[in-house]
């Protein structure tokens, strides 16, 4: 695994809102485990094939990738920040 994680090094990144005084207002850590592994759906039953029509939960590839958002915070009183 430490092999696949030199070999995407865009795995783990942070985000940060700040103002032009470089004061910062809020952040968030973004996980991208899709770069890591994925699940593949290969058949869905017909019921949740239906459901997955109009939202499309499930790629049409079949590929399910995991994107996770964490530690998200804001400055005090700067919860626009957040949004």
């Amino acid at each position: 695994m430490l092999d696949a994680l030199k070999a995407h090094p865009g795995y783990r990144r942070r985000g940060i809102a700040a103002q032009l005084t470089d004061r910062r207002l809020g952040g968030l850590g973004i996980h991208e485990e899709g770069r890591l592994e994925s699940m593949l759906v290969e058949r869905l039953p017909l019921p949740l094939r239906a459901a997955n029509a109009v939202p499309r939960v499930v790629p049409r590839d079949g590929r399910m990738r995991n994107l996770i958002i964490d530690k998200a915070w804001f400055a005090p009183g700067r919860l626009d920040a957040a949004r």
